[in-house]
């Protein structure tokens, strides 16, 4: 089963060696259970970071960015500069019609904002999602598979960092959120 190919019954062995996880999180997981079990025992165990890692991975690329569009859009301040509400519309976008000439403009805007912004990340996911991923378009150079769902977790952790008095708030409502995404695929 590839990356791309993920349903409700996948198991956290079938992405266990794309992911890095915590200690606290190898623990926890059984390699054996289904995602969605896994990603409930690691909110259980306050590891959020690691079931959004685990949930970036589960989905598929144009739903995982749409994911992180819609966590970096809850909690964008209203003062967000232009440019960085763009960068998620980009994103968005991309998610609702994918084209290549979309994720070409999301990997240079990503590329333009860094990915210290959680837009730059939504967008990095975006560009990193398929296609060529070199600023030379004549070299070819095509993106590891699991590099899009490790920016979608990046984005989704500055979303939920956003606010820090309200992350562990924000990381269980996007993981719920995530998790629906993947009930409805099934």
């Amino acid at each position: 089963m590839t990356v791309a190919q993920t349903s409700s019954q996948q198991t956290a062995n079938d992405l266990y060696q794309l992911i890095d996880f915590s200690t606290a999180a190898l623990s926890t997981i059984d390699r054996q259970q289904p995602v969605a079990e896994n990603i409930s025992k690691l909110c259980a165990t306050y590891c959020f970071h690691d079931a959004v890692l685990l949930l970036a991975h589960s989905l598929p690329k144009r739903e995982a960015v749409w994911w992180a569009c819609q966590c970096a859009r809850s909690t964008q301040p209203k003062e967000a500069p232009q440019r960085e509400r763009a960068a998620i519309d980009l994103a968005e976008n991309w998610a609702l019609k994918p084209n290549n000439d979309k994720r070409l403009k999301a990997l240079a805007e990503g590329e333009a904002i860094g990915s210290y912004a959680t837009a730059g990340m939504v967008t990095l996911a975006t560009g990193w999602s398929a296609g060529n991923i070199s600023s030379d378009q004549s070299i070819e150079v095509p993106p590891p598979p699991h590099l899009s769902a490790v920016a979608v977790a990046a984005a989704v952790t500055l979303a939920a960092a956003a606010e820090p008095e309200q992350m562990d708030a924000h990381y269980q409502r996007f993981i719920q959120d995530g998790l629906k995404i993947i009930a409805s695929a099934a």
